[in-house]
């Protein structure tokens, strides 16, 4: 999802204040750096092969005409770092009888090397030679890296990208990427790459990080294509400067200005009027051959050039996306018709549970220009009321004509067809400076801002709210050559991602999901309802949000990187730290609005809800993590047709879980705000100390290698000529950091928080309590705020979530063998096997599962939801099936839970915990038990091929 606050350009401009004045107090060591440039590689030799060393070389750009300078080692090789994506002319001069020579329209790409040969012919050392480059696709015999890349060009024309939509479907088109799964951020599509989980991928803009630390993937929405310079998905990497991440590598690059001006203009539109129906537009009647309603308009544009040539240049952009949709969806469960009201109303005056299941049913709420219809293809269905609870009551089928007539009160309900408008709105604008003041010095500051207005996104129970977001992304870099083999890169970043699940209304008896930053807690109440037995067997619908709406997020970044790269004789050496203060903000809590279950319709006619569940604990969490990040790297031309990439990397992401550690003991050691009994011990009554994952090596290890295997036919045929054919390999380990949504399951459940389900008496006049009136979370508590009782239970009781004692990083290894081959100027053709093996991957365990001693029967007396409780279920799944009126209980997988044995616990009637709840399950002393560990492990095997 996502979403967003308004600019504030005042604090935008603060921001960019503080942050150029980090530009000039900066640190020179060393930095991880995502590479957002390519190298130019290569080596000088005169007519007979021979390498010429202590041959002046420039390298300067084409659109800026920035110059990096250099002279050949002992070698012949020479080699510029950190080059913008982008076409270059290297200038070698004239030495020692050998003219120079200029080659221009050399193509450096995005993290890969251009590898050039120069050969000087005899002549002046005054003159110089001028010769066009090649443009065709060349084989890459300087890195194992295996990676896409798509030039400005393709990222435009290529058929993939819909306008608006976000560019990473580009990533589709390389081998081993496919559509991935699971509730993660997408910018266009989720993607798994070579068997990875689609958390696993570490997403980059011009180098910086782009991640949702919640639930993963990009942070900034990259969707307007008109702003990238150049996309790169790297599907295995044996650089030790990437990481953080096992999977892939996303990098993007945005464009900047240059010598000339440039820019662009475009609008697309899309309507309803072009689309035909869906399948189940066309089968409903209601409809009368209607569609959904949308109209969706992109349009923006881009400018840049100089403002002072081979010195300073802009680039900006704007974007707005504007949809307009009408949303339809069809309930499966029963409302009660508005035809039914009054009656109602009458025959029950005044009942709060009465009124809630009329004001805010399916057909009643407005909220959000919401339009509720009965489906077209569904019957009405009835219920039967009893008129007074405290007498029997007849079955709907029977409802005013049974032995029980005098009491029943018939209801008409039916399945209702929701359709309401959803506009969206999504402006976004950037802005970038560069400039070159010396030459050997080139500053950017670029600036990303996107926010969205979207509004009645959000469906609960026909509850209606807003998902508005903001991010924002502040980012400059300075690149330094400091002498003609070593150079500099540091880059200062700050990013803001704010997403609010509510808001935009304000009526939340009349189906609104509140702003989780001011209301979280004063949303309208859950209410549920079972066991009405309405005429066709078809549930009745519940009534609120869901539980654990509404909620948001707010994460911050300040990353500052610095990359030192030199180069010493065959040897090239990158070396770097990467240092990120991390935080994010969760207004969450599920349940602190209440959640009541009526399982009869004497329940609801009485006020007397079955049950009501309420949470007491803190609402919003802080999380603060420190990342670091080091490496190392050595990429030795062994020889002219062997490159080797060694290196190694240290991750360190501390274990920011921690805070729950922190809050509980704060807590619980204050008699006036613990929760729970405090004669038990501080380490029973607080989450544990998680030991922070300090062992996180990664080593790098790749090879390219281009045979030379002699002048005959069958060395020609079997690797070509002048490097036509070159083999690559590697391996690597890579890590994956906790996301954070693990730790929002842990924080709400005990003892974080106290998830106190609240079971009413018998009573049906004298409840132990009501629903009351207009039951919103405030008053709900106010009412109910007794129930919730300090000092009396043992968080160990009841149902948890925790993570292993040893939670720590995933990693992957990773390897790969492939062959590369020129076809022919313009084709070249790639086969390679990959394989990676996942360890210590996240898994959900159930810690204690219910064994029971009937596990392995196959008939059971007892109803259904009754197996549940008693423990009948830790090997199977129970069903009544058809014909029968008790249930059966199905067998499954009791290897699974060889050699436990079901403990025997028995229930202290002197407290108020119900010490009986293990029973049977595999641990005494405690209810469920839901872990996450790092027990999964995952095998990748892939035969890839690309031409």
């Amino acid at each position: 999802m996502r979403s967003s606050l308004r600019a504030k350009p005042l604090a935008s401009f603060a921001m960019l204040t503080l942050f150029l004045m980090a530009l000039i107090f900066v640190f020179s060591s060393s930095v991880m750096a995502q590479v957002v440039s390519g190298t130019l590689a290569g080596m000088v030799v005169d007519p007979n092969g021979a390498v010429v060393s202590g041959a002046a070389v420039t390298v300067k750009s084409d659109t800026t005409g920035l110059e990096k300078s250099m002279t050949t080692s002992s070698d012949g090789l020479f080699r510029a770092e950190n080059l913008s994506p982008g076409k270059y002319t290297v200038t070698v001069a004239g030495i020692g009888g050998f003219s120079g020579k200029a080659v221009t329209g050399v193509d450096v790409k995005l993290g890969q090397v251009t590898d050039i040969k120069v050969d000087l012919a005899v002549g002046s050392t005054t003159a110089t030679v001028t010769v066009t480059a090649g443009t065709e696709e060349i084989v890459q015999r300087d890195t194992s890296q295996i990676s896409s890349s798509f030039e400005a060009r393709k990222v435009q024309d290529l058929p993939s990208n819909a306008a608006g939509g976000g560019i990473d479907t580009l990533a589709l088109l390389a081998p081993g990427v496919v559509p991935g799964f699971g509730n993660v951020n997408n910018n266009g599509v989720t993607l798994s790459v070579n068997g990875n989980r689609a958390r696993a991928n570490n997403f980059t803009i011009d180098g910086t990080d782009n991640n949702d630390l919640s639930i993963g993937g990009p942070n900034y929405f990259v969707d307007n294509q008109e702003i990238v310079q150049e996309f790169q998905v790297i599907t295995s990497n044996f650089s030790a400067q990437y990481g953080r991440n096992q999977g892939a590598i996303v990098n993007i690059v945005t464009k900047s200005g240059g010598n000339k001006f440039h820019g662009s203009g475009y609008e697309f539109f899309r309507s309803s009027a072009t689309d035909a129906l869906t399948n189940l537009e066309a089968r409903d009647p209601s409809r009368g051959g209607r569609r959904d309603k949308i109209v969706r308009n992109v349009f923006g544009g881009t400018l840049g050039g100089p403002i002072k040539k081979n010195k300073i240049f802009f680039f900006g952009s704007y974007q707005m996306l504007s949809d307009y949709e009408d949303s339809t969806v069809t309930g499966g469960s029963l409302a009660v018709l508005p035809s039914q009201y009054a009656a109602l109303r009458a025959q029950y005056p005044g009942n709060p549970a009465i009124n809630a299941f009329i004001n805010q049913s399916a057909f009643a709420v407005t909220s959000g220009g919401l339009r509720t219809q009965p489906r077209g293809d569904s019957p009405v269905e009835k219920i039967c009321l009893p008129k007074d609870p405290t007498l029997a009551v007849d079955s709907a089928a029977t409802c005013g004509t049974g032995v029980n007539a005098a009491n029943d009160f018939p209801v008409l309900m039916a399945r209702p067809l929701f359709t309401w408008s959803s506009p969206y709105r999504e402006p976004e604008y950037s802005i970038r400076g560069d400039v070159n003041p010396t030459k050997n010095d080139s500053i950017y500051v670029r600036f990303l801002h996107q926010t969205s207005t979207g509004k009645n996104q959000l469906f609960s129970n026909e509850f209606l709210g807003d998902i508005p977001f903001q991010a924002k992304n502040l980012s400059g870099n300075w690149t330094r050559q400091i002498s003609s083999h070593a150079s500099n890169e540091f880059r200062a970043t700050y990013q803001n991602l704010f997403v609010k699940f509510g808001g935009g209304c304000t009526d939340v008896l009349a189906g609104c999901i509140p702003d989780p930053a001011t209301s979280l807690d004063k949303a309208f109440t859950n209410i549920g309802f079972s066991g009405f037995g309405a005429s066709g067997g078809t549930g009745v619908r519940t009534i609120g949000s869901a539980t654990n709406l509404p909620q948001g997020r707010l994460v911050k970044v300040l990353q500052f990187q610095d990359n030192f790269a030199l180069t010493k004789g065959r040897h090239s050496f990158s070396m770097g730290v990467d240092i990120r203060h991390l935080t994010n903000s969760v207004p969450f809590l599920p349940n602190v609005n209440g959640a009541f279950a009526f399982t009869s319709r004497a329940r609801l006619v009485a006020n007397a809800p079955t049950r009501v569940t309420l949470v007491a604990g803190q609402e919003t969490l802080d999380y603060k993590e420190n990342d670091k990040f080091f490496f190392f790297q050595d990429d030795w031309k062994v020889r002219p047709n062997l490159t080797l990439n060694l290196g190694v990397r240290y991750e360190y992401t501390g274990q920011p879980i921690n805070i729950m550690n922190q809050i509980t003991t704060a807590r619980e050691s204050n008699s006036s705000t613990a929760v729970w009994r405090q004669d038990l011990p501080l380490s029973a009554r607080t989450f544990p100390f998680i030991p922070v994952d300090k062992n996180n090596w990664a080593p790098r290890f790749g090879f390219s290698y281009a045979p030379h295997w002699g002048n005959g036919k069958l060395a020609h045929f079997l690797v070509g000529e002048n490097d036509a054919t070159v083999i690559r390999g590697g391996f690597s380990i890579a890590y994956d950091p906790a996301f954070y949504n693990i730790l929002l399951n842990v924080s709400t459940s005990a003892p974080m928080v106290f998830n106190n389900t609240i079971n009413n008496n018998a009573s049906l006049t004298a409840p132990s309590f009501t629903l009351p009136s207009n039951p919103t979370g405030d008053v709900v508590r106010t009412g109910l705020g007794s129930f919730l009782q300090k000092n009396t239970f043992d968080p160990r009781l009841l149902t948890q979530t925790i993570v292993s004692p040893n939670f720590h990083s995933p990693y992957s290894e990773q390897w790969s063998f492939g062959i590369q081959r020129q076809v022919n100027r313009n084709n070249v053709l790639e086969v390679r096997y990959v394989g990676n093996h996942g360890v210590g991957l996240f898994q959900t365990l159930n810690r204690n599962p219910f064994l029971g001693a009937n596990t392995l029967n196959t008939n059971a007396t007892s109803p259904c939801f009754g197996q549940f409780t008693n423990g009948g279920l830790a090997h199977g799944f129970c069903t009544v099936l058809p014909g029968q009126t008790t249930a059966t209980i199905f067998p499954a997988f009791p290897q699974f839970l060889h050699g436990l044995t079901p403990v025997n616990c028995v229930d202290d009637t002197t407290t108020r915990d119900n010490e009986g709840v293990c029973n049977g399950r595999a641990v005494a002393g405690l209810g469920l038990l839901r872990s996450r560990e790092n027990t999964a492990t995952s095998s990748y095997h892939g035969l890839q091929t690309r031409f």
